[in-house]
């Protein structure tokens, strides 16, 4: 889930194309609330610069997993 939001990860694209499916209605996702709350978690703990605020990763988790 990291790798499909966020854009310099190496399996960006891999994931990214996993997910378009999902969405695309060619495959059913299936994805638990811990795992969504370990999402976020990652997410505003990265260490990248800048750094994600708590609400872009809410934003970022509602737009691509709504």
């Amino acid at each position: 889930m990291v790798a499909e939001l966020w854009t310099n990860h190496p399996k960006h694209s891999a994931c990214l194309s996993r997910l378009k499916k999902v969405k695309s209605g060619n495959f059913q996702g299936i994805i638990c609330t811990h795992t969504l709350a370990e999402l976020y978690s990652v997410l505003t703990r990265v260490p990248i610069k800048p750094g994600v605020y708590p609400q872009l990763a809410q934003q970022f988790i509602g737009e691509n997993l709504g």
